[in-house]
């Protein structure tokens, strides 16, 4: 809650009452929820009720139980939609930068807990060729540099997922591929050198929400990538990691800092 603002009292409260959920603690009772916000019963339960009568809490009538609601599953694309915007509006002149300076394509990804997608593409200006994706196809996790980094902080079961042989250098061997994901998490970047087809590679860094990252959980927003020939990936690949990091530190200001 920022400084310097007044907020209404009961609608604190009820707040507060839905942040005593979490992953350790789905289900809550009355008591305890009580105990929590530091409510008497009689408080408490008014407010629960009304959370519970908007659908923003869910009362288990069986065990005489609380949990979130459906109402933000309801209300979750239409976060993501605004998230997905306010991105794309934000990251247009960084990207269009980063590819004007190194003559290649730049995308913006946003992840979600189950999947990662391409919210904008900037091509270069001045070049004779441009590298396009297929936007009908899903493309696979372990041999694309964004995917990697999808699995690599969303620590996915590893197990559970196609080790698809594209071309000679994509990893189809679990240990390697956790090898790879342990190199990317310490230079917090990853590339992809003619994984998925020869000619073309691709470098990429994550976009951390830093509002509910720490030492031990780090919260991936999605990630800024660039995309060309291998050649030009090679030569240039310090300087775009560089420029990369650069570019995704002044978007997770812009994003995330408080206004």
């Amino acid at each position: 809650m920022e400084k310097n603002i007044n907020v209404i009292q009961s609608i604190q409260r009820a707040i507060n009452i839905l942040n005593c959920f979490n992953q350790n603690e789905l289900e809550l009772s009355l008591n305890v929820i009580s105990e929590k916000v530091k409510l008497n019963i009689n408080t408490t339960r008014g407010l629960v009720n009304s959370l519970v009568a908007n659908k923003l809490i869910y009362h288990n009538k069986k065990n005489n139980t609380y949990s979130i609601g459906d109402y933000f599953l309801i209300k979750s694309n239409l976060v993501l939609n605004n998230n997905m915007n306010r991105a794309k509006e934000l990251s247009t002149d960084l990207l269009d930068s980063l590819s004007q300076k190194f003559n290649v394509s730049s995308r913006l990804q946003i992840i979600t807990d189950d999947s990662i997608f391409t919210a904008l593409t900037v091509d270069p200006q001045n070049s004779h060729y441009i590298l396009t994706s297929t936007k009908s196809l899903n493309f696979p996790l372990h041999a694309t540099s964004s995917g990697k980094l999808f699995l690599c902080y969303k620590k996915k079961d590893l197990s559970k997922i196609k080790l698809e042989k594209f071309t000679e250098n994509t990893i189809i061997n679990i240990e390697k591929l956790k090898e790879e994901l342990d190199r990317i998490k310490k230079n917090k970047y990853s590339t992809e050198i003619d994984e998925i087809g020869f000619g073309v590679s691709s470098i990429a860094v994550p976009i951390f929400d830093w509002r509910y990252s720490n030492e031990e959980i780090s919260s991936i927003f999605g990630t800024i990538s660039v995309t060309a020939l291998t050649p030009i990936i090679k030569k240039l690949k310090l300087d775009i990691i560089k420029e990369l990091k650069k570019i995704v530190k002044t978007l997770e200001m812009r994003l995330f800092e408080s206004e």
